[in-house]
């Protein structure tokens, strides 16, 4: 990052989380490489949008910024499918492993679609594969034997159904060494079963590595005094839009999360 960046990054002059993503130097997605991670160990963490900024200035000089056809924020809507007793979603909340996702996510600036299948396995690893498909959810599960029997193994497309979607905003960053990818996810919602839930104050950052190691991103976290979280989109969705759905391994997050967004429609840190 060249001095100005820097500069620019310094406490004192206050930035916004947007001007430190803009002043990073880009990678684009041909130059992602192993920083792909299909398979991979995965820390979670969940902090008010408030402090962002905060984390890229301990942090951001040490990685890229992924950029698109221009852009550094992309929009993701994505399609989860579960059984009609929602197996998937029961699986996490009694902590089961392995477990699996099935989802349809769709890259809104692009129009590019994917059914992709993810695995948590009992070593704490995430293997994800994923397929091409039309932005068509009702026809997305068609496409499920043509991904790895790995991970597919005991699904059946016609016991799965779509119960709930999720739209947020997306930046991707990648360390110098291509090796490790940040994601941070904001402007959250959820919409399913006649319901909607936004989560507008609420940041959910995702550090992926191959292997557990050195990463700036964690020790910005740690310094900071923040933790991992079982935090998950699908179950957070889950929780917020379907009535009586079971919850109470969520309750200390979902309690957090109220604490945050009580902070922001208060106009004050949680």
């Amino acid at each position: 990052m060249d001095e100005r960046a820097a500069l620019r990054m310094d406490p004192a002059t206050d930035p916004s989380a947007d001007s430190i993503i803009a002043e990073l130097p880009p990678i684009g997605l041909s130059s992602l490489g192993a920083a792909s991670l299909m398979d991979r160990v995965d820390e979670k963490f969940v902090l008010p949008r408030t402090e962002l900024a905060a984390f890229l200035m301990r942090c951001a000089p040490a990685y890229r910024a992924l950029e698109v056809r221009g852009r550094r924020h992309a929009r993701y809507r994505t399609t989860y499918f579960d059984t009609a007793d929602l197996s998937f979603y029961h699986e996490h909340l009694t902590g089961r492993l392995p477990r699996r996702k099935v989802r349809m996510r769709l890259y809104a600036d692009s129009g590019d679609a994917y059914l992709e299948v993810k695995r948590r396995d009992n070593r704490g690893r995430t293997m994800k594969a994923r397929t091409a498909v039309a932005n068509d959810r009702e026809r997305a599960l068609e496409h499920l034997a043509s991904l790895p029997p790995s991970l597919t193994e005991g699904l059946s497309a016609d016991a799965l159904r779509a119960v709930m979607t999720s739209d947020f905003t997306r930046v991707t960053l990648v360390d110098l060494g291509g090796v490790e990818r940040v994601t941070i996810d904001s402007g959250i919602s959820f919409s399913g079963h006649g319901d909607a839930a936004m989560f507008p104050a609420l940041t959910c950052i995702e550090v992926k590595q191959a292997r557990r190691g050195p990463s700036p991103a964690l020790a910005a976290l740690r310094s900071m005094r923040q933790r991992p979280s079982a935090f998950s989109k699908y179950c957070l969705g889950i929780a917020s839009v379907v009535p009586g759905v079971p919850a109470h391994r969520f309750k200390p997050l979902l309690d957090r999360l109220e604490r945050i967004e009580r902070g922001h429609s208060h106009g004050a840190m949680p």
